[in-house]
């Protein structure tokens, strides 16, 4: 760039260079603009004489010896080169710095906008991260009470196991067990895997809230630094970097803490540019750095994106587990319980009554049967009489040992009586067998009555049974109760015609 001060005069080998070998038209018009303009613009009126070709030769040799005041013209050329040489020298130096300052100004406005885009996005993921925080929290809270009602189930099935064959062989309970702990461990299932991959978008918001921090400490270095090189201050007068905190504090909120040797403004006593600080952290060019500014940004709001998506699948989960009962009794257990109750208690009293008509029809043959008895030893009373009197007719004298007719009314008699003996000895064995029959029917009915009451007391209880406390889970990888063998095995079926939980009456 040559200066508008000079002219042909001040720089003669301006105007006498010869044109290029290929010169053009655009060139020579561009020297013929330039002889103008340097003609046109010069402070010198002897050079602006020299330059303009309408004056004459005499008034340039006036003008001359005017101007140079008697010097040679070589010393007055060299005192005007060198003159024009210094100002040209201080005018370039002022450019140059005018423009580093524009070009720290510049990267210094680039930078303080990307630490607010930082700042922004830092604040956005923070607000996320607390929110993903909360879902995680309440998931796991919901988890717990869905434990409830599980090892709820576990109980029942293991008070029922205790029981004798005959009072737990109730199916329709059996098989709401076995579907309540089936949909009960599918659930629990469920939210683990939303949990785990809800703990995978809550490190990601992490991870980005680190980087972000990270990028925010290098900006405010690099404004620091970029700062002080456009006031022109040395390297002793650059204020510190912000201070490290602890990563308490960095966790909630402020800047996660570095190395002592990690920030460019720390770096600048050791004489490193800041081209090799940015090979130092992997960066090699501006534009990557800008570059990695972006994708770090670009990464924040995925993580976010990815967070939002997480908490809306976790509390469609929460919220189809609550509004289906599953972190309450189970309503079709509860129900199966109930109806077995009601089942048990009218056969129960249905057993009772047979065992008191049995009694009573017990009471009627034992009362029928000493009747009997009174009667039967009646007729043998009369029977021996009988006996007795034709004994005595042998005694007779044999004068008065004749036939008479009270002999054969005593032989018929005591024919009759021995039949009407056989007669109710057979009536006594039939009231017997009748007796030991009802006996044993009784026997059976006390027995069931005794079954039915126990099973009862066993429903009442299972009934009754109230959920058990809530399980304190400290991590992810909590320890789920187990199934039992027997329950695993019979699991229900699947699909449309799979047995489902009746609502909570």
């Amino acid at each position: 760039t040559v200066s508008v001060l000079y002219c042909r005069a001040c720089w003669p080998e301006l105007h006498e260079q010869q044109p290029p070998r290929h010169a053009n038209t655009k060139w020579r018009q561009q020297r013929s603009s330039l002889r103008t303009h340097f003609a046109s613009s010069c402070s010198n009126r002897k050079h602006t004489s020299l330059a303009m070709p309408h004056v004459s030769l005499d008034q340039r040799h006036r003008d001359h010896d005017i101007e140079t005041k008697g010097q040679a013209p070589e010393v007055f050329i060299a005192e005007q080169s060198a003159a024009m040489a210094r100002l040209r020298g201080e005018k370039e130096l002022k450019i140059a710095a005018t423009n580093i300052q524009n070009e720290y100004k510049r990267r210094l406005d680039e930078t303080r906008g990307l630490a607010l885009r930082l700042e922004k996005q830092l604040a956005a993921v923070r607000t996320e991260l607390e929110a993903a925080q909360a879902s995680r929290a309440q998931l796991l809270a919901v988890l717990a009470k869905v434990q409830c009602p599980l090892q709820l189930c576990i109980d029942w099935e293991s008070t029922r196991r205790k029981g004798r064959p005959q009072t737990a062989s109730a199916e329709s309970i059996k098989r709401a067990l076995t579907q309540s702990v089936f949909d009960l461990k599918q659930s629990i299932d469920t939210l683990t895997s939303e949990l785990v991959e809800l703990d995978v978008a809550i490190a990601k918001l992490q991870k980005c809230e680190a980087s972000f921090v990270e990028e925010l400490r290098s900006k405010a270095s690099t404004m620091i630094l970029d700062r002080a090189c456009m006031d022109g201050e040395t390297l002793s007068e650059v204020p510190k970097p912000p201070p490290r905190l602890s990563p308490a504090q960095a966790q909630a909120g402020s800047m996660t803490p570095r190395g002592p040797n990690d920030s460019p403004a720390s770096q600048m006593g050791s004489g490193r540019s800041p081209r090799a600080l940015m090979k130092t952290h992997g960066l090699h060019t501006e534009n990557e750095w800008r570059n990695q500014t972006f994708a770090s940004l670009s990464h924040g709001v995925s993580a976010i994106e990815d967070a939002k998506r997480m908490r809306k699948r976790v509390q469609t989960a929460i919220r189809g587990i609550e509004d289906s009962g599953k972190t309450q009794r189970p309503a079709c257990v509860v129900d199966a319980l109930l109806a077995h109750i009601k089942y048990e208690t009218q056969q129960l009293t249905s057993l009772k009554y047979n065992a008191r008509m049995v009694s009573g029809e017990m009471a009627t043959l034992d009362k029928h049967a000493g009747t009997v008895q009174g009667t039967l030893d009646k007729v043998r009373q009369q029977l021996a009489n009988a006996e007795h009197r034709l004994d005595l007719q042998v005694v007779r004298p044999t004068s008065e040992a004749t036939r008479t007719g009270v002999e054969e009314v005593l032989e018929v008699e005591v024919v009759n009586m021995r039949r009407t003996e056989q007669t109710l000895l057979a009536q006594l064995k039939e009231l017997a067998v009748k007796r030991q029959r009802m006996q044993a029917l009784k026997a059976k009915i006390d027995v069931e009555a005794a079954q039915r009451s126990d099973s009862l007391t066993m429903d009442k209880a299972c009934s009754d049974m109230p959920l058990p406390a809530l399980p304190s889970i400290r991590k992810a990888g909590h320890a789920l109760p187990s199934m039992p063998a027997k329950m695993a095995s019979s699991s229900p079926r699947s699909g449309r015609n799979a047995a489902r939980p009746s609502p909570r009456r």
